[in-house]
């Protein structure tokens, strides 16, 4: 029954103290090396578990963001960001960019 209770005080938290709880996993999951994307998926199943959405609305969800246009624009500047990145480092002009900043 106390195990019950302690399950049912989890449920009941504050949304933003949720929320950091689930910040936390995923800066967890990204030190643990798991690949950013994957963290980000995990992260919104459990919140939208925890903020009390059934599976099917979840995949009803990610279907209504999949097919809109913002959504569609979110995820090209993601890739950007992250192909530049790539790039950079790469080349090593990160290590570059980085070594003329801490010279400043």
């Amino acid at each position: 029954m106390l195990v019950a209770v302690q399950f049912e005080d989890i449920l009941q938290m504050s949304a933003i103290a949720k929320l950091g709880i689930v910040f936390l996993l995923m800066l967890i999951l990204i030190r643990l090396r798991l690949q950013i994307g994957w963290t980000l998926c995990v992260g919104a199943i459990i919140t939208g578990f925890w903020f009390g959405a059934s599976a099917l609305d979840i995949v009803g969800y990610i279907l209504a963001a999949a097919s809109s246009g913002k959504y569609i624009i979110l995820v090209s500047l993601i890739m950007f960001v992250l192909v530049l990145n790539h790039t950079l480092r790469a080349s090593g002009q990160i290590q570059r960019i980085v070594d003329a900043f801490f010279n400043i």
